[in-house]
């Protein structure tokens, strides 16, 4: 009995690390897609 809720208890965390994972991967592609644009205007500020 013990065994089966030590069990559930380790897939709960296992989906809520893996959902707090993929939030986490958002808001660094994001971070990186912001970072990257504004890479892209400095260059053509620096080109023209």
């Amino acid at each position: 009995m013990l065994n089966t809720s030590e069990k559930s208890g380790i897939d709960e965390s296992t989906v809520f690390f893996d959902r707090n994972d993929v939030e986490t991967l958002i808001l660094k592609t994001k971070i990186l897609i912001k970072y990257a644009e504004n890479l892209i205007k400095k260059n053509k500020h620096d080109t023209q």
